[in-house]
């Protein structure tokens, strides 16, 4: 599982993107809290080791 998301790291961030763009016209999560997010799962994946 750690392969596959090290790989695809682009791709599930550009998902997670996406998901909080939709959240946040449905639900009013700001713009600020959505690049939060996306910066922690990027360091989440970032911080993945073999």
């Amino acid at each position: 599982m750690k392969d596959w998301l090290r790989k695809n790291k682009k791709s599930m961030l550009l998902i997670l993107t996406g998901v909080l763009g939709m959240a946040g016209a449905t639900i009013g999560v700001s713009e600020e809290l959505q690049q939060q997010i996306v910066n922690m799962v990027d360091q989440l994946l970032s911080s993945l080791r073999p």
